[in-house]
């Protein structure tokens, strides 16, 4: 079984919003790129569902954070406060690997599109002069006749030979 490490929450951070639950919950939904139901937040928190409910119901009353509908009338939540925010992710970082693998796909997906619409002759050797000395080296290896050396590469026959353990 895989040990998960504990989510570590500034103290600072505790102090200044009330609770430990409320920074993970804030965080999760400040680090978030896309809207989050309570359970998703519980999980990646590692909150108790019981007390994420709670906590958002609270905040949406308060007007930090409001519900909204999504698929099949799901509630998700999204946090308001940009400032807010933008400090709870300077502070806190909480983030589910299924969106960093996402952000992480669109981003090669990106890359790929931008080789893809490159020409396939944008570099041309000739354009780029080499480095003096190597040129200089290069050269002279080109000059000079290389010779494969007697022997080499073919097979030598070795089964008379006895491994050490087995004498």
């Amino acid at each position: 079984m895989r040990r998960v490490p504990p989510l570590v929450v500034p103290p600072s951070v505790t102090a200044v919003l009330g609770s430990a639950n409320r920074v993970r919950t804030l965080a999760t939904l400040a680090n978030a790129y896309r809207p989050l139901t309570a359970y998703r937040v519980a999980k990646i928190a590692r909150v108790p569902r019981t007390k994420v409910y709670n906590e958002l119901r609270r905040l949406g009353r308060a007007g930090v954070v409001q519900e909204r509908r999504g698929r099949g009338r799901r509630s998700t939540w999204v946090l308001l406060d940009l400032d807010l925010a933008r400090y709870l992710r300077v502070r806190v970082r909480i983030a589910w690997s299924e969106d960093l693998a996402r952000v992480a796909a669109r981003r090669a997906a990106g890359e790929g599109a931008l080789l893809a619409a490159a020409p396939a002759d944008w570099f041309e050797p000739r354009d780029f002069p080499p480095d003096p000395i190597v040129a200089h080296r290069i050269r002279a290896r080109d000059a000079a006749e290389v010779r494969r050396p007697e022997g080499k590469g073919e097979f030598v026959d070795r089964s008379d030979r006895v491994s050490r353990k087995f004498r």
